[in-house]
Parts: structure tokens; C-alpha cells; sequence
């Protein structure tokens, strides 16, 4: 059974983007996609069920429904790299993203940045305009 990686985003075109360029970078991998912080839970929870191994997690701050801060918490316990995706979090937002082990991804991002650090493993990816 192959790792899994899951998006979740709640702006079609954006999910789309980097589902695509994870999709093309880590084909090796299952790719997942959310477009609300519920239907992300509800992924997690078939992800566990089936006894799939979960690798990735990047999620957007404001999904509308949810904040991706409480996806990544759920996904915490998995081991999974954890990535949150947002273009204007207060301190507290990365204080608590840092708690969890997750990495800041700031928008606007390139998504060779993206890429890149999804590479390298880096801790602190590059922040460049589109």
C-alpha cells in the first residue's frame, strides 16, 4: 500500500495546483484532497480504517469551516509531516503550529518553493511571491 498525503484547501484552484504538483513530486505517494476542515476529519478517520500509512499533511489556516491548525492536530498523532499553509497568521496561530511540529508555509508561495522543501525536508521553507 502506498504513504498518503493529504491537502486540504477550501479554494478549488488551489487544491487543484498543489495536488497536481504533489502528485508529480512525490509519485511514489497516495494524494488526498479535502476542501473543508470536515471532510478533512472524515479522510483522516477512512485513512486510519484502512490502515494506510500517512506521510503528509498540508493544510490552509482559514478553511471556513474549521482552521487547519485543528486538522493538523487531528493528523498529530499519525507521525505524519505536518505543513500549515496561511498568509497571515498572528503569533499565537505560530506558536501553536510550532506546538504541533508543524512547518509555516507563508503565502503567497511559489510552488517550486513547495517543492522544494517538501525535497529537502526544510523547517523553515522560502517565502516568495507567485
Amino acid at each position: 500500500m502506498r504513504p498518503v498525503v493529504l491537502i486540504v484547501d477550501d479554494v478549488p484552484d488551489l487544491l487543484q495546483i498543489m495536488e497536481e504538483a504533489i502528485r508529480m513530486a512525490m509519485p511514489d505517494h497516495h494524494v488526498r484532497t479535502a476542501s473543508s476542515g470536515f471532510q478533512a476529519r472524515e479522510e483522516l478517520q477512512e485513512i486510519e480504517a484502512n490502515g494506510e500509512r500517512l506521510t503528509l499533511v498540508l493544510a490552509d489556516q482559514s478553511l471556513g469551516d474549521r482552521q487547519g491548525l485543528h486538522v493538523l492536530a487531528e493528523a498529530q498523532a499519525t507521525g505524519a509531516r505536518l505543513v500549515l499553509v496561511t498568509g497571515r497568521a498572528t503569533g499565537a496561530v505560530e506558536r501553536e503550529a510550532e506546538r504541533l511540529g508543524a512547518t509555516v508555509l507563508w503565502k503567497p508561495f511559489r510552488l517550486q518553493a513547495l517543492l522544494e522543501m517538501l525535497r529537502e525536508e526544510r523547517t523553515e521553507p522560502p517565502h516568495e511571491s507567485v
